[in-house]
């Protein structure tokens, strides 16, 4: 996920044993593998195959708070005139704890389950910290920042 792409796309692709969910352009579609995967791998009869699926279509609405202005916006009405959050800083626990168990499932090569065991991933971190190469480059001191391009006018 980046915010920093041009010309950009507003496009989320979740894809899983079961199948795969793309929200994009005012709607959510779901593929939805009949076999799970794993399942499917293990016994299809060629390597190229795949296994039959079903589609839904969900229409959906541009809600508000679909765009980073009108988020800011909420907030400040938050602030100045007491309106609710459209997106409560508590809830963005949930994705972080979602994202976490993501990284977790990836390195250990398991399935996660929620809520994530913290001192467990916090365990997983620190072995990759301390097993990492990686040398952070120098920032570019030169560069001047502009932002008056960043948001919908």
């Amino acid at each position: 996920t980046s915010t920093g792409e041009a010309p950009g796309t507003n496009r989320l692709e979740i894809v899983a044993d079961r199948g795969r969910m793309v929200v994009e352009s005012g709607r959510i579609s779901f593929t939805r593998n009949e076999v799970p995967m794993n399942e499917f791998c293990a016994t299809a009869p060629g390597r190229f195959t795949t296994p039959p699926v079903w589609n839904v279509e969900i229409p959906t609405e541009a809600g508000p708070g679909s765009h980073h202005a009108e988020i800011l916006r909420n907030f400040a009405d938050a602030i100045l005139d007491g309106a609710a959050l459209i997106a409560p800083g508590a809830e963005g626990i949930h994705s972080i704890e979602l994202a976490n168990a993501m990284l977790l499932s990836a390195f250990e090569n398991r399935t996660i389950e929620l809520p994530l065991d913290s001192a467990k991933y916090e365990e997983c971190l620190q072995k990759k910290i301390a097993g990492s190469t990686f040398v952070k480059a120098e920032p570019n001191v030169s560069a001047v920042d502009d932002f008056s391009t960043s948001f919908a006018r």
